[in-house]
């Protein structure tokens, strides 16, 4: 198994994170790696839907874990293998923290996590730093 996790401070409620994570189809908004998503179905356990990350290949997902305001679990199949994108919030004296994790799992796990490792890594801050500005924009309005 490889992981892949980065956490950021966040000066807004669990509840301004939820909004945002529980919104798909905002997500390229605030995520500079994804052109789009959708979810084919309310955002709970078992719903399905795509996304396609900048220069890459159209995924399916599932909702495999879906805790309102704390978190949420995604998974795509690869050949060979899982992505398991982790996501969760928790209250802070600040406001809250939230950690994304990508996890590869499966026979071919090493092979995806070299061939898409590097990329994760080098997206996540931003992709962690938009969540950021998105949440806090939202907790201003609120």
């Amino acid at each position: 198994m490889s992981d892949f996790s980065a956490s950021i401070d966040i000066h807004a409620t669990p509840d301004h994170v939820f909004a945002l994570w529980s919104d798909p189809a905002g997500w390229p908004h605030w995520d500079p790696d994804l052109e789009s998503a959708t979810l084919n179905g309310p955002f709970e356990t078992g719903s399905t839907g795509v996304v396609k990350a900048q220069g890459a290949p159209q995924s399916r997902i599932r909702l495999t874990s879906v805790d309102p305001g704390s978190s949420f679990v995604a998974e795509a199949s690869l050949p060979g293998a899982r992505m398991v994108f982790s996501h969760r919030v928790v209250h802070s004296s600040g406001g809250s923290t939230a950690t994304h994790s990508v996890t590869f799992a499966g026979p071919l796990s090493r092979l995806y996590a070299l061939l898409i490792g590097r990329r994760i890594q080098r997206t996540l801050p931003a992709t962690m730093d938009g969540l950021k500005v998105a949440a806090e924009a939202a907790s201003l309005k609120a």
